[in-house]
């Protein structure tokens, strides 16, 4: 009797507490089933007595049992409506770093990017991330990513908001500055670059195992990207920072990674857009962005340390039309909008040398490539030769140094130095 007894003392004293932060009906729901169980409580408190005396409690004991059982999933729905007891975690990175390349000046730089992750539930969980930076003069803020989560079951999550776009491995797996193995994004995969970082609207993504393999899927449907009709430089070039959708067509595609065994995953992404203005002369122009990618991370003894592989590439085709930049030139512009582009990186990383201070670094080299448009009046085909030496100072810190190597079809070269210092947290 003293368990159960206990049991109801503290199933009351939450009742008491959560009077004050849940609502009307969630009060009276938690008063009704307290009332309940605290009736058959003293009701079962009588029986016992009077079953003590016969020598026969084994049947009570057991309603007892499951009595306890349902004050404490009771107890347990109380005290998840008071106020700081969701689970909530901080994490994110920091960075500082200097650059010098051909085409700018030299400039130190630093950005704080908070993660904030809120779980509510064992299915319900709310993410966000901001990014600060420093711009010309101002401290620069930006929502990279913020989505409700819903875990349907152990294959299915639902997510809803901005998130990161599930096209290659990219934006969702390796940018952060703590992950990348590089101080900078391959040219495919920059903000004025071939695959859109985020994505406002809803996905549904989840793993599916096969035998001893599996199968990632993401499935996603938002708000498409517009079409860059007025600037020169970029003309017929998909532009992802309108977060208000500029039609009334939404974009919609997705990822498939199949994995044979964890080291490898082998995927292709595909995302499909009407990239028109509404109204305008370019509301019927489409766009398609698909790609393969590759990843193979794994230690191999005969090296004497580990090697990290990873290979994209985006082929983007957008529907021709004519240019006029706001009827100031004449004849229109026209041109085959194709563009592609990608890169293939690899790092080692002697961490089975023996060697304490071989074990901290890496090295690194990747090389990308974009194909602009052909016919297109401003573009330049370019390839990027980068070399990377890191320096591991603990698991989550690490100081880079690389430089990059341009050299494009045409035009200046943009040769530059990197170093940056980053702490993943």
């Amino acid at each position: 009797m003293i368990p159960a007894i206990l049991m109801i003392v503290v199933f009351t004293g939450s009742f008491a507490r959560a009077q004050d932060s849940v609502s009307r009906e969630e009060f009276d729901a938690l008063k009704a089933s307290y009332e309940n169980l605290l009736s058959r409580f003293n009701n079962m408190s009588t029986d016992f007595d009077a079953l003590k005396e016969e020598g026969s409690t084994s049947e009570l004991r057991e309603e007892l049992e499951e009595l306890i059982e349902e004050i404490e999933q009771v107890d347990l729905k109380a005290i998840a409506g008071r106020p700081g007891t969701t689970g909530f975690l901080a994490a994110g990175f920091a960075t500082t770093g200097f650059v010098d390349f051909d085409d700018n000046d030299s400039t130190f730089g630093a950005s704080f990017t908070p993660v904030f992750l809120w779980k509510f539930t064992d299915n319900l969980m709310v993410e966000a991330e901001l990014d600060l930076s420093l711009g010309d003069g101002t401290t620069e803020v930006e929502l990279e990513y913020i989505q409700i989560l819903y875990t349907v079951n152990d294959y299915v999550t639902v997510g809803a908001g901005k998130f990161l776009t599930p096209f290659g491995m990219f934006w969702e797996r390796l940018h952060p500055s703590w992950i990348n193995k590089l101080p900078d994004a391959p040219l495919s995969m920059r903000h004025t670059g071939l695959v859109p970082p985020t994505t406002v609207g809803v996905q549904v993504r989840g793993v599916i195992p096969i035998d001893s393999m599996k199968l990632n899927y993401a499935f996603f449907v938002g708000n498409g990207p517009s079409l860059a009709t007025e600037d020169l430089d970029h003309l017929g070039n998909l532009e992802y920072e309108n977060f208000i959708d500029n039609n009334g067509n939404k974009a919609f595609g997705g990822r498939l990674g199949f994995q044979p065994f964890p080291e490898l995953e082998i995927g292709y992404s595909a995302y499909f857009a009407k990239v028109g203005s509404s109204g305008s002369e370019f509301r019927n122009v489409d766009a398609t962005l698909h790609g393969p990618y590759l990843a193979y991370v794994s230690p191999i003894p005969a090296l004497a340390g580990s090697i990290d592989v990873r290979f994209e590439w985006t082929w983007s085709d957008v529907d021709d039309a004519s240019y006029d930049l706001g009827g100031t030139v004449t004849p229109p512009i026209v041109f085959d909008n194709r563009r592609s582009g990608g890169y293939a990186q690899v790092a080692y990383r002697p961490s089975l040398s023996g060697v304490s201070f071989l074990e901290d670094l890496e090295f690194v080299f990747r090389f990308d490539r974009i194909d602009n448009a052909a016919g297109h009046p401003d573009a330049i085909d370019r390839n990027g030769y980068t070399v990377g030496l890191n320096y591991w100072l603990e698991p989550n810190s690490v100081v880079k140094l690389a430089f990059r190597f341009d050299d494009p079809e045409g035009g200046e070269k943009n040769d530059g130095l990197m170093i940056q210092w980053t702490v993943g947290f």
